[in-house]
Formats: structure tokens, sequence, C-alpha cells
């Protein structure tokens, strides 16, 4: 399974394909990976430097100001920054 993220419609074409070819099972596990990169995750904070990482992939999802957003931009998973 690819593990960079796709965008909405990008991954509903992705799984349209293998249903289409008959292999439902790698279909839902695509799908159940995408759903579930919709719950939102703590990211690992490192507060000596104020930096912070995606708690799936490691890339880095803060800087020294302020958080780079929502989800992760490598692997699309959705980021939980409340205390």
């Amino acid at each position: 399974m690819e593990d960079d993220y796709m965008g909405d419609i990008e991954a509903l074409e992705f799984i349209n394909k293998f249903l289409y070819h008959g292999n439902l099972t790698f279909a839902l596990a695509v799908a159940k990976k995408a759903l579930e990169k919709q719950i939102p995750k703590k990211p690992i904070a490192h507060k000596e430097t104020n930096r912070a990482e995606c708690p799936i992939c490691g890339a880095t999802v803060r800087g020294i100001k302020k958080p780079f957003g929502n989800w992760c931009s490598k692997c699309g998973q959705a980021l939980d920054w409340s205390e």
C-alpha cells in the first residue's frame, strides 16, 4: 500500500480501480487506512526545541514558532494540537 498522502478524489479512484478488478480485500484495506488517517493523533513534541513530529511517519509538523497545519504534509495524518 502507498504510504504517501493521496487526496480524497485520488484515493477513491485508487480504491475503485481495485474494486473493478475484483480485489475487494485490498480495496477495503486501502479505504480503512485512509479513514484511520482522518482520526487526529497528537504529534510527538520536543519541548526543548518546540519542534514536533508526525506520530505516523516522523515528518516535522511544527517548527520553532507554530504548527505547519492540521495535517501532516508527508503522509496526510490528521493532527490534534489541543493541550
